[in-house]
């Protein structure tokens, strides 16, 4: 059973938590303190009076410094400025509190059945030659033709940055490469220890591949490999 945190001032009902162990996840109440604790699988941040954008931003740079854990804001009526501002520092995503919890239960139930089809790191990462030619590097285009689930070709259309990522990856699969390595190739200046601005680009591109088999997998602590 996957351990999910939630930091909020509301104390939601038996019948929530209980649609929360159904689908396999235990949902813990946090405090502030207890924000980066070892062992959780995912973390919800809502926001309220006490916890504003401002406070939550600090909270979710405090956790990036420390993990690679799933972090997802719960928001009533937060607008797109502040949507880029989340992701922009690594939340994964950001719900209406409104739809708490039928839409985000849909969302990390996917994401958790999809991370778990992936090749555990331990694993051998070398690649054969019919996994390599599942993708495909359009320059011209700055694209990529992939495999669909439906074993048809697709391009995907990406922006200049998503495509140097890609290439990047593309250039030895399976490989992990961090986030320093990631920052420097693609803005060519020093890295400041600013992961967020690689993991929201890499958050568009998990987008565009949600069709594919294709995945970018998360290097705990680390970075990013491709996993084709």
């Amino acid at each position: 059973m996957y351990k999910i945190g939630i930091v909020s001032q509301k104390t939601y009902p038996e019948k929530i938590m209980s649609e929360f162990e159904k689908n396999g996840f235990m949902l813990t109440y946090l405090s502030k303190e207890q924000i980066c604790s070892e062992g959780l699988d995912g973390i919800f941040i809502e926001e309220t009076q006490e916890h504003s954008i401002s406070l939550i931003c600090e909270l979710v740079l405090s956790i990036r410094k420390e993990s690679d854990v799933f972090i997802w804001v719960l928001s009533k009526k937060s607008t797109t400025v502040d949507r880029q501002v989340y992701l922009q520092l690594g939340v994964d995503n950001v719900f209406n509190s409104n739809y708490f919890p039928a839409e985000p239960l849909l969302v990390i139930r996917n994401t958790f059945t999809r991370k778990n089809k992936q090749t555990p790191i331990e694993e051998s990462t070398k690649m054969n030659d019919s996994e390599i030619e599942s993708m495909k590097l359009n320059p011209r285009n700055l694209s990529i033709s992939v495999v669909t689930e439906e074993n048809q070709i697709e391009e995907i259309a990406l922006t200049k940055l998503e495509y140097q990522i890609m290439e990047l990856l593309y250039s030895s699969p399976g490989k992990a490469f961090s986030y320093k390595e990631i920052y420097e190739a693609l803005w060519k200046s020093p890295y400041s220890d600013r992961p967020y601005r690689v993991a929201n680009v890499v958050f568009h591109i998990r987008d565009k591949l949600e069709s594919t088999s294709i995945y970018i997998k998360t290097v705990r602590s680390k970075g990013y490999r491709l996993v084709l």
